[in-house]
């Protein structure tokens, strides 16, 4: 998954989200306070978004100094929209602060007024209504840009220089703020050629370059306050991990949780030969599709082309745990493959159920050699002869 990997995961949740405030034809007037607000607790400065749906009110705001998001939920979950007047400070995780409430009392034209009150300490609330405009991707106030854009003006892209056993690359990272839950990193090759602009594009697809191009990175934010009144959190390293004259491998990690039914993470690898810009299938090199072979009776039957590397694979396995000692002999495991320096590295691809299973099995090239076809053989003799001129050239 990439947003770099999250555009399709945003897409779902929106969809949730335009589900979840679905108009019916019965359904209420906005409350009065639903909008997005600016002003002040007590001398403090303050965005705040209030905002209604069928399933309940949440709201969330922010001291302007700080741009934290503190979310906030109905004193009464169980009042209607309309009559919601008291709000607590709440978190992603339904930690509420008992001790921190707001009293708001019913709008006057475009003035909000009301007390903050943690303990036996209150303070003042004057706010004033800013307009905002809902999109298609962000109709709700706390998905707004006149709630978000304040969070987002310190935002940057830096590109920076970095080289791997002596080949250049370029480093992307992206500052999104130390007031959100990320963490984005990403890189692209050094060439102006039609096979290197074509994996750079890959590389980089959804990544911003520059400022000006930030926007993409506050999508995981506003979609998950539109929707819960908290802060998303994402998270999407990219490195590479084999880079060679005509070989890069590269990893990439992620979790996101940006709204819809469940968060999603996981690690991936990708493989590319760098003479063409295509990225290889791995599995391609040690089998074709599936082979058709006549039984003893003369009918077609399907061939497993991959119990012999079932057996490589379980003979290097060392989980013996009830749950996770049979994964390697079972057809329906499927693994990620990438080749390294030392062998080709297996990674199994399973259901969250077992995903503490997950274990690497790096298969020396000295095992997994006859197990391959001419392509498989010729595409690890120019890894290691890559590896090679690259360690001969470090000396």
């Amino acid at each position: 998954m990439s947003i770099f990997g999250i555009t399709r995961y945003l897409a779902v949740a929106a969809a949730y989200m335009a589900l979840a405030n679905a108009a019916t034809p019965d359904a209420a007037p906005s409350p009065p306070w639903r909008g997005v607000w600016q002003g002040a607790i007590g001398t403090y400065s303050i965005h705040m978004c209030l905002q209604a749906s069928d399933y309940g009110a949440l709201g969330a705001y922010y001291y302007d100094r700080q741009l934290k998001i503190i979310t906030l939920k109905p004193a009464d979950e169980k009042a209607a929209a309309a009559a919601v007047d008291s709000w607590i400070e709440s978190s992603r995780d339904n930690k509420e602060s008992q001790q921190k409430t707001l009293k708001l009392l019913a709008p006057n034209g475009d003035t909000l007024a009301g007390t903050w009150q943690s303990g036996a300490k209150t303070l003042p609330i004057t706010l004033t209504r800013l307009p905002f405009t809902p999109t298609d991707d962000n109709p709700e106030p706390c998905g707004s840009d006149a709630f978000n854009r304040p969070r987002e003006a310190g935002g940057n892209v830096s590109i920076t220089n970095a080289t791997f056993n002596g080949i250049p690359y370029r480093l992307i990272s992206v500052e999104a703020g130390k007031h959100f839950n990320y963490t984005v990193s990403g890189f692209e090759l050094v060439g102006d050629d039609p096979a290197t602009h074509r994996v750079n594009q890959a590389l980089t697809d959804g990544l911003p370059h520059s400022k000006a191009e930030m926007s993409i990175v506050y999508e995981c934010s506003r979609s998950t306050l539109a929707q819960f009144g908290y802060d998303g959190e994402y998270r999407d390293l990219r490195r590479p991990i084999l880079l060679s004259k005509r070989w890069l491998v590269t990893e990439e990690i992620f979790s996101a949780d940006c709204g819809g039914a469940y968060p999603s993470a996981g690690v991936n690898y990708h493989t590319w030969d760098l003479r063409t810009g295509n990225r290889v299938d791995i599995l391609s090199w040690l089998t074709h599709a599936r082979a058709k072979q006549a039984d003893p009776q003369g009918n077609a039957a399907d061939v497993d082309p991959y119990s012999k590397l079932r057996r490589v694979l379980a003979s290097h396995w060392k989980r013996d745990d009830e749950d996770c000692k049979d994964i390697p002999d079972s057809p329906s495991t499927e693994w990620m493959i990438h080749p390294t320096a030392k062998g080709l590295m297996f990674t199994p691809s399973l259901p969250h159920v077992i995903a503490a299973c997950a274990e690497d099995v790096l298969i020396p090239y000295a095992k997994i050699l006859p197990l391959l076809n001419p392509t498989g053989r010729d595409a690890v003799a120019s890894i290691r002869a890559d590896i090679a001129a690259g360690a001969e050239q470090a000396k």
